[in-house]
């Protein structure tokens, strides 16, 4: 527990950071957070840990919010396209332009979604996770799907995309 705690704290640490120094310019800072965050809660819902998701969300900043919604799309449409919007209205960092360029990219079907794959990060589009039936057309979880077992989904997909 003490580790997961760690854990969130440092990835929570993280996304302040990302979205500070991408707003002031410092990108090589600004992505080696980007890479760090993004592999550490990828790491956690590999192992079935989805609950960062709502941790990320209910965190008092605004880019930590921003980065949970991201995570939630595809899980819960509804409810992560109404923060998403809510943020979009922020000024701070740069977190109302990035929600409303991930709310765009996702209303287009390009959004990308990282999963960790024998430890290196892939992301998947929301086309290619709707074609292997795990996303709906309109978003969110397919129908038959539970988001109990989008790691599960997820999971299977992984399977299906690693080299052999």
């Amino acid at each position: 527990m003490e580790d997961k705690q760690k854990a969130i704290d440092e990835i929570i640490r993280s996304i302040i950071i990302h979205a500070k120094e991408s707003w002031e310019g410092d990108y090589k800072i600004a992505n080696k957070h980007f890479k760090s965050y993004t592999k550490a809660i990828c790491k956690l819902i590999a192992e079935g840990d989805i609950d960062i998701i709502s941790i990320l969300i209910e965190n008092e900043e605004p880019s930590v919010q921003s980065a949970g919604a991201y995570y939630l799309l595809p899980i819960n449409k509804k409810y992560a396209e109404k923060k998403l919007k809510s943020l979009s209205r922020k000024n701070e960092n740069g977190v109302g332009l990035s929600a409303k360029t991930v709310l765009n990219v996702w209303k287009g079907g390009n959004l990308k979604f990282p999963r960790l794959v024998d430890n290196a990060i892939v992301y998947f589009t929301q086309k290619e996770l709707i074609a292997r039936g795990i996303l709906s057309d309109s978003g969110g979880i397919a129908a038959g799907r539970r988001a109990s077992n989008i790691v599960e989904c997820l999971h299977s997909l992984l399977l299906k995309v690693r080299p052999k």
